[in-house]
């Protein structure tokens, strides 16, 4: 979002209203309340959800509320909306002005895997945030094609346009592999990523590789609970994390990127993440997962190596398998596939549909 924030501010008269607005030097800012649920707000919020009030329970949260009275008679000739949940309250300020919707995930399923979002929020999220509100937007962008094509075909809408989660190019060389294969993996510590998979991937590759793992600590107990079961590898190491920025110049020095994502819900089904294009950036070969939207980069730019399935065995297969010419080779076409998976082509693309919705 930041990315997206400095472009359009050397372009346009920008105004961003959001919970963390502090550092955003010569913009106007307009600070938000945090969300927050008192334990009363939160049995009143549920009752709402189970009696399909929906538009009752949206206007009653706090921080819409806050963002409501904050942005009132305000004018705009057009609103970003970041993610389907500021979809109403865009509507709401929008008094004529366009909208366009930034949808980072495919919304009405982002959370399927856990029952009780299932139980009391997908209708909430279906029916109300998007099937009552993503008809009137004035256009909308996602993050990859798979996304595009699922709000495309449920909710009868023109194609949204996709801008990837991809860094500005960062002006790096690949770095020739030696005679250990440096695996990176880096991210946030949260479960359902399944994380563990690595760690089980190591008991089957072969003694020429090693694996650094550099996480947020999201999940305190789940990053304890790695640690605990990586304890008896030495050739696995967990190691501080860096600003976002920082990350594609600080993994420049390994080899090989992997994520192997299971599937458990529809957005990582056609996961397409950061993560992904900061190996490229970092000009390393990748290994991931069947993971179709990573699937095609990796395939189309012959950068790396893609499992059959999803299990850890079978991507260790396809690793041991590699030889160090090979692997040179992927960290190569990384190199040349970066000046294309950058946030420069991305921004070309986004600047030329505001300066359509404006002008229409």
């Amino acid at each position: 979002m930041s990315r997206q924030i400095n472009t359009l501010a050397r372009c346009y008269n920008l105004t961003v209203a959001g919970r963390s607005v502090d550092s955003l030097e010569g913009i106007e800012s307009i600070a938000l309340i945090p969300r927050y649920r008192k334990f009363m707000k939160m049995i009143v919020g549920t009752w709402l959800l189970k009696t399909n009030q929906f538009s009752r329970y949206y206007w009653n949260l706090a921080d819409v509320r806050d963002a409501a009275q904050k942005l009132d008679g305000k004018q705009f000739d057009l609103i970003i909306a970041n993610d389907v949940e500021t979809l109403p309250l865009a509507f709401r300020i929008a008094r004529g002005a366009k909208v366009l919707l930034d949808a980072h995930e495919y919304s009405p399923q982002e959370f399927d895997d856990r029952r009780i979002w299932r139980f009391f929020a997908q209708k909430y999220t279906h029916s109300y945030l998007c099937q009552d509100h993503l008809p009137k937007v004035d256009a909308m962008m996602t993050v990859c094609e798979g996304i595009a094509e699922e709000y495309e075909h449920h909710f009868h809408i023109p194609k949204p346009f996709v801008i990837l989660n991809a860094p500005f190019l960062q002006h790096l060389e690949p770095k020739p592999c030696g005679e250990h294969i440096r695996l990176i993996h880096h991210g946030k510590a949260i479960p359902s990523r399944k994380l563990e998979f690595m760690v089980e991937m190591m008991e089957y590759l072969d003694k020429r590789f090693l694996l650094d793992i550099m996480l947020i600590e999201k999940n305190p107990d789940y990053l304890k609970d790695l640690k605990s079961i990586s304890a008896s590898n030495q050739r696995i190491r967990f190691i501080p994390p860096v600003a976002m920025l920082d990350i594609p110049k600080t993994i420049n020095i390994y080899d090989i990127g992997i994520f192997l994502l299971p599937p458990v819900n529809i957005n990582y089904t056609y996961a397409l993440p950061n993560k992904f294009f900061e190996f490229i950036q970092a000009r390393l070969a990748i290994a991931i997962g069947p993971s179709p939207e990573m699937a095609r980069y990796v395939h189309h730019h012959d950068c790396g190596v893609v499992s059959r399935d999803f299990t850890p065995k079978q991507l260790a297969y396809e690793l041991n398998r590699l030889t160090v010419e090979q692997i040179n080779q992927y960290k190569q076409n990384a190199h040349k596939a970066a000046q294309k998976l950058c946030f420069e082509a991305s921004e070309q693309i986004l600047l030329k549909h505001v300066q359509e919705l404006l002008t229409i």
